[in-house]
């Protein structure tokens, strides 16, 4: 999704890699600093802070597109769908009264991008072709980029990988030319999920390490650790089970740096996957049972029939293996 503030849309991408620290609650005055602050939080993932700084903000000054963006994109990412699409209606609101095509562009890429997660790709499709026709026409190079990111998402989704691959490049190349690191790193990281799903785990691994070589100059925390969590998983497919252990254990950190429970539990499931291989079924048993905890207590899912048939075989294994360790020297 497109991010927006008080600066112009086309370099608005740029204003999160370079914010000042965080500040306390008791240091936010002016709209500008709690958009600021939420600038940051976001690219912690404090995605529920994000919300409630926004209001803040526009307790002050009333709504504000870069606001009401950034409150939309977390609800968005908080998977509060419906509470999301409320969020980005206000944006077509400020886009009747100002008439600013930008706007329109932002209020139609972030309603596609509603209805791709809810599975109507055709309508996600014809959104982002309409926000594309916008940003072309303005000159908004960051907004045209982003509209082939996300094209680039459907088409991956139905299974047409050589255009969702020639979408993604395009991004890409635009986002190079303005310098946004950043969103380079996010289509790269999606260039990596196609080749992944080919089974092309070598070309995998590249796009996926440059992906991560471009974050580490960014304050994306949540996305860094998203992408270290693909290069793990990528080595546990490629059977580098010692490289998948050590990649992993730091994208957990990080999950569990910035609470990212959703990540958390993702990370701890593939760890669970690793030992399995490694025939450690304690390891095994104690990662996905921290996995199922996590969903169960923080996300409040339950765990599935599955979930507890496969947690009651790791026991019945994990239990056997302690019991031959324990057995006596014959």
């Amino acid at each position: 999704m497109i991010r927006s503030s008080k600066y112009q849309l086309n370099k608005v991408l740029l204003v999160c890699l370079f914010l000042l620290p965080i500040m306390g609650f008791s240091d936010l005055k002016t709209h500008d600093d709690y958009e600021k602050a939420a600038l940051d939080s976001f690219n912690l993932g404090k995605y529920k802070k994000v919300i409630n700084l926004c209001d803040k903000g526009m307790d002050i000054r009333g709504n504000s597109v870069s606001l009401i963006n950034l409150k939309g994109q977390s609800q968005f990412l908080l998977r509060q769908y419906n509470e999301s699409q409320l969020t980005f209606k206000k944006l077509l609101v400020l886009a009747n009264k100002t008439k600013d095509p930008m706007t329109y562009a932002l209020y139609y890429n972030n309603m596609g991008e509603i209805h791709r997660v809810q599975g109507q790709l055709d309508k996600a499709l014809g959104l982002y072709k309409k926000a594309l026709a916008l940003n072309r026409g303005g000159k908004n190079l960051l907004g045209e980029a982003i509209n082939y990111h996300n094209m680039g998402k459907v088409f991956r989704t139905q299974g047409n990988l050589k255009k969702a691959i020639n979408y993604f490049q395009q991004s890409i190349e635009l986002k190079v030319k303005e310098k946004d690191r950043f969103g380079a790193a996010l289509s790269y990281n999606e260039l990596g999920l196609v080749y992944e799903s080919k089974k092309t785990y070598k070309k995998a691994l590249t796009y996926y390490k440059e992906s991560e070589k471009l974050l580490k100059t960014t304050r994306s925390i949540y996305y860094w650790g998203l992408v270290m969590g693909n290069i793990g998983r990528i080595h546990f497919l490629r059977k580098n089970y010692d490289e998948a252990l050590r990649e992993l254990q730091k994208a957990l950190g990080i999950a569990e740096r910035i609470e990212d429970f959703r990540g958390l539990s993702t990370r701890c499931i593939h760890l669970s996957m690793v030992y399995i291989k490694l025939n450690n079924y304690v390891m095994a048993l104690k990662y996905f049972t921290r996995s199922i905890e996590t969903r169960r207590d923080k996300l409040k899912e339950p765990p599935s029939k599955k979930d507890i048939i496969f947690l009651n075989k790791l026991k019945i294994l994990a239990q056997k293996r302690q019991n031959v360790s324990n057995s006596p020297i014959k």
